[in-house]
Parts: structure tokens; sequence; C-alpha cells
């Protein structure tokens, strides 16, 4: 957090700091239904992205939901994140998406064979928030 938020104050123009990672899909290949048809997501300069192939797109990235950073004056002014987003990169390995009980055993999975990192946090100065603290598995 320490470094997303330096990452933030150094851009003193921004409005939010959002943790993103790079998507698994490109929306370029991605569709819509309409009518009887098939219509590409995305409306792009690219004569046909959906037929190139992947490395040769732009590069896309979607929100994990791991941090995000915003001045006060975003919020006054309605928003959660306002225009200028600063991108805090997150390692895909640490982006798991929990939708369904098959994503929930999958981060299981994960955790149990030591693939994802918990970060746990600091004691508190002033002492537990509970007055019985748990402990801690190692």
């Amino acid at each position: 957090m320490d470094e997303a938020i330096g990452l933030f104050l150094s851009q003193p123009d921004a409005d939010s700091l959002r943790s993103v990672t790079a998507a698994s899909q490109n929306p370029h290949k991605m569709w819509r239904i309409e009518g009887h048809y098939l219509e590409p997501l995305l409306k792009t300069d690219l004569a046909e992205a959906y037929n190139m192939p992947r490395q040769r797109l732009p590069a896309t990235y979607w929100q994990t939901g791991h941090l995000d950073v915003i001045r006060r004056g975003t919020l006054l002014h309605g928003s959660m994140t306002g225009r200028r987003i600063v991108p805090y990169v997150v390692d895909p390995r640490y982006a798991v998406d929990i939708d369904t009980p098959e994503h929930w055993a999958f981060a299981e999975w994960m955790l149990g064979r030591g693939e994802l990192a918990l970060t746990r946090p600091a004691p508190r100065a002033d002492g537990p928030v509970s007055a019985k603290p748990r402990p801690v598995a190692t």
C-alpha cells in the first residue's frame, strides 16, 4: 500500500489510483449479439481487430479491487475515480476473482500450494481489536 500511495502522491494531477492487472482476454476479441449477428464489442480504427493475433492488440487491464486511492475532492465531485486514474499494476498471480464456489475452491487450492502470499496486518499499537485475540496460523 505504501508503494501505491507513494506513486499516487507523486502525481499531483491524478484524481485517483486503482489496482489493475493484465487482462487474460482481450476485449478486441469480444462480441455482442445484435439481432441475429455478432458485432465487435469495441469500435476501433484497427481493421478487423477481432481477427488479429492477440500479441498485436493493445494491452488491456481489468481492475482487481485490491486498492483504490482517491482524493477527497474527487469524492466531493461525485466520482469514485475522476478522469485521471493512475494504474497500480498487480501481479496476475495475486488477482484471484472469486464469483463462484469453484473460484473459491481454486483460491483455497492456490493458498494450500503456497501460490498466493497472505498479508497479515501488523499488531495495533493500542492492543488487539477484540478482547480475545485469535491465534494466527503460520
